[in-house]
């Protein structure tokens, strides 16, 4: 019960007691006052009687007494009249029905009054003739004793209302801040800083709102400080302090772990070379080759911008790589010409200015980075001597598939997948580093194709995501949440989760959100075994909107995990505004995790950071027991991999 309905209830209990207490006082005094009259009135009319039937009696004459004594009866103060003879004669006797108006008999009966009686002496000169005895009529005292009841109950009710209107309001003023408190303490346990501005003037509460403002603040600073510290550490370590783009170690880190991925199984690597800049530097000075290399790199980002994947970065003085999965031949030749063109808008066409050439390698299925870096350096040779601005692809072994069907082709062999229902999932374990317990599965996709063979996502799936806009995306996101879907309701008995992997695309199309959520909705029993993940390079254009879609989807029971965490290559601020269950660590930081010291920091930094936000860490693409090791003393909530556990087609 809240405190502010403990008090109005204390309150309440309490004026109950003063108000019953009050008016059975008055109730008493009033009846005591109203029998004291009644007595009084009895006696002052006995004695006055009593004196004024002294001369009659002394003569005898009767009638005379009769009149003056039904002279004040017949008034109707009095309930009887009686005067007894002492010598023995006959008496006189008046007397009249108790008749009380306007007054219920119940409350008669519950306040009953004690009617006294008055008595006095007729004497002649020391003889005593007769005694008067004088009983006064109740009705008009049960009357003004109703009367009195009533208007103390209702003024007594009256106040009291009044009364408690007051109280109620005044608490729910005073305990305002309290609730204030309660919802910034919520915020901040949520992940969330805010700052009370209105200071209360009750001295407790406004101590109390001064210390919980300055915790709040304390807090958004320890985060801000130890974000800052990996962000600092990132932008020291992973990008190079000139274009803002990845250096060579950022290049090398996330590209062997794309290539590895079964998720882009072909693509490109550009390689761009800046011809001249020292020799320009040597004449225009070193600030403006730096304003060269920065416009050179800004071209790379706003190219790059239609492949979020892609990794745009600056390996050495003049030299950039922009390496692009999940392209065909055909769109990575329509890129490079792009690229071409887009340099020639550079200073560098001018006379006595650096030109530059692309060379680029393109890939299909399993290959290393070092090969493909050696490829693209051959192409950038065969590209320098096309002249200014020529480009050039290297290409070594082109898979027949690619070769013969067309992006358009594409779009109808994803359809016709769907449609025949070719896809089938695969699940992997992340496995817990406290117990080694299975936290969830991942859902992983694949195609039966006709001739027996499996074939990856890395196949399909970037196709699809060229055709998003005619909803590929969305079929496929919905599809795999279907199956699961009834994979949890075929398997109730159990209690495992599945981490759905939703394309950043389907994310931003309205049709498909609305279709999610009326999905949870219609499974509620099922939604709390349900993770939707996304990767963090579609998250960040998006904020706002996920927070949205997470706290509708969270009433149900859903989660929320980050995939790819560490890729987007900017702050950490942002994770505090997002309600995130989970953030998996993209597998580029685990490659080689026991040698590079400064992978290692930069992990344990993360998960620092993710913990003090009440966020799971998990480890993606631990092929070791070392590594599996280190990330367990670094205190990584989980891990994800070929040594944990390979996909399967079951859970069981």
């Amino acid at each position: 019960m809240p405190l502010s309905r403990q008090l109005i209830s204390v309150m309440f209990l309490l004026f109950i007691l003063v108000f019953s207490g009050t008016f059975a006082i008055n109730t008493h005094n009033t009846r005591e006052y109203l029998i004291n009259q009644l007595e009084s009135h009895a006696q002052d009319t006995a004695t006055s009687l009593g004196l004024s039937l002294t001369d009659p009696y002394s003569k005898n004459d009767i009638p005379l007494v009769n009149s003056m004594v039904d002279a004040i009866f017949d008034r109707g103060y009095y309930q009887e009249i009686i005067i007894r003879k002492i010598d023995g004669g006959s008496d006189l006797v008046r007397k009249q029905e108790v008749a009380i108006k306007g007054v219920p008999q119940w409350f008669v009966n519950i306040l009953p009054l004690k009617v006294p009686v008055g008595e006095s002496l007729i004497t002649v000169g020391w003889t005593q003739k007769a005694t008067i005895t004088v009983r006064s009529h109740p009705g008009f005292a049960y009357v003004e004793l109703w009367n009195s009841v009533v208007s103390s109950f209702w003024w007594s009710v009256g106040s009291f209302l009044l009364a408690i209107l007051v109280v109620v309001v005044v608490i729910r003023l005073v305990l305002k801040p309290l609730s204030q408190m309660e919802a910034q303490a919520l915020a901040i346990a949520d992940r969330e800083f805010p700052i009370l501005e209105q200071i209360p003037f009750t001295r407790e509460f406004r101590r109390t709102v001064v210390a919980m403002n300055k915790m709040s603040q304390k807090v958004k600073q320890m985060f801000e400080e130890q974000s800052g510290l990996a962000d600092k550490l990132r932008q020291e370590v992973y990008i190079d302090s000139i274009t803002g783009l990845a250096n060579r170690k950022a290049l090398e880190m996330r590209a062997k772990q794309i290539i590895s991925d079964e998720k882009y199984l072909f693509g490109t690597l550009y390689m761009l070379q800046i011809k001249g800049l020292a020799e320009y530097n040597d004449r225009q000075g070193y600030a403006a080759g730096d304003v060269l290399i920065d416009n050179t790199a800004d071209v790379l980002k706003n190219i790059c911008k239609k492949h979020p994947v892609s990794i745009p970065a600056r390996i050495g003085g003049a030299d950039f790589v922009v390496f692009v999965p999940g392209i065909t031949l055909k769109q990575a030749e329509e890129m490079a010409e792009e690229l071409s063109h887009k340099m020639t808008n550079l200073p560098m066409n001018k006379e006595n200015m650096p030109i530059g050439h692309i060379g680029a390698a393109y890939y299909h299925g399993k290959t290393e980075l070092t090969e493909l870096l050696a490829e693209a350096d051959m192409a950038l040779r065969s590209a320098q001597q096309k002249g200014a601005y020529g480009w050039h692809i290297y290409d070594k072994e082109v898979s027949k598939e690619l070769e013969i069907h067309s992006a358009n082709e594409w779009r109808l062999i994803i359809e016709q997948y769907l449609e025949e229902e070719r896809l089938f999932l695969l699940y992997q374990p992340a496995i817990s580093s406290l117990d080694n317990q299975i936290m969830h599965y991942e859902v992983l996709l694949r195609v039966h194709s006709k001739d027996g063979d499996d074939i990856p996502a890395g196949i399909f799936l970037p196709m699809a995501e060229r055709f998003s806009h005619l909803g590929l995306t969305t079929r496929i996101d919905q599809y795999v949440i279907e199956r699961v879907l009834q994979r949890l309701s075929d398997d109730k008995e159990s209690n495992n989760k599945y981490a759905i992997n939703i394309s950043p695309s389907s994310l931003q199309d309205q049709e498909f959100v609305a279709w999610l959520e009326t999905t949870v909705k219609n499974s509620t029993k099922l939604a709390h075994r349900l993770i939707f993940e996304t990767s963090e390079y579609g998250v960040l254009a998006n904020l706002e909107w996920l927070k949205i879609l997470s706290s509708k989807l969270r009433k149900h029971g859903v989660s929320f995990s980050l995939d790819h965490f560490g890729t987007g290559l900017v702050p950490f601020g942002y994770l505090s505004g997002l309600k995130l269950d989970y953030i998996k660590i993209d597998g580029s930081y685990i490659h080689n995790f026991i040698a590079d010291k400064e992978n290692q920091f930069y992990v344990q930094s993360i998960t620092q950071i993710a913990h003090s936000l009440d966020i799971q860490v998990i480890a993606e693409f631990i092929e070791s027991e070392e590594d599996w090791t280190r990330l367990r003393e670094m205190y990584v909530d989980g891990g994800q991999g070929y040594y944990l556990g390979k996909p399967q087609s079951s859970t069981g």
